[in-house]
């Protein structure tokens, strides 16, 4: 079975475009210094419990992407934790039917991000949009508009490793 997609919005994608809204309003209220992957885990809840419940990845994968982030949290992680997390996310990306589902990992607050894989096909993301990070794969982001882009991704890594390695 694939997914239905829509060019219209429907009332899933209305529904996470007032959460995204509202996020970014806490977001601008936030003190310095708050933690990036608890706003992001305060995200992933308030879009679970937002959800329909028909489909399995937002169904069961929104809550155990949940239980994950609260072991990074508690500080009970390990890299394979991380990795799951990686996994998890983009399976619910992938199979997810609604816009709950599979814009429910990262977001664009202002402006518009255009990411280009090494392949040439390119993506954008509005502000509003959710945004996975492309991993395991050469890509770049750029801003192609007038507005500064701003954007709240979460990385999660170990002493010692880097986030990113250059081309070669």
């Amino acid at each position: 079975m694939s997914r239905l997609s829509l060019d219209t919005p429907n009332q899933a994608q209305t529904v996470v475009e007032s959460l995204y809204k509202d996020l970014e309003r806490r977001i601008a209220a936030s003190p310095p210094g708050l933690c990036p992957v608890d706003i992001s885990l305060g995200f992933l809840k308030l879009c679970h419990a937002q959800t329909c419940g028909k489909c399995a990845p937002c169904r069961i994968g929104l809550g155990q992407l949940a239980n994950l982030m609260d072991d990074v949290l508690s500080e009970r992680a390990t890299l394979e934790t991380i990795d799951r997390i990686e996994r998890t996310a983009r399976t619910i990306l992938e199979t997810a039917d609604c816009a709950i589902g599979y814009e429910a990992a990262g977001m664009v607050l202002r402006g518009e991000l255009t990411v280009v894989a090494d392949d040439g096909r390119e993506r954008s993301f509005r502000a509003g949009e959710g945004v996975i990070e492309m991993v395991g794969r050469l890509h770049y982001g750029e801003n192609r508009g007038e507005e500064p882009v701003e954007l709240v991704m979460v990385y999660a890594g170990s002493d010692g490793l880097p986030l990113s390695e250059p081309a070669e």
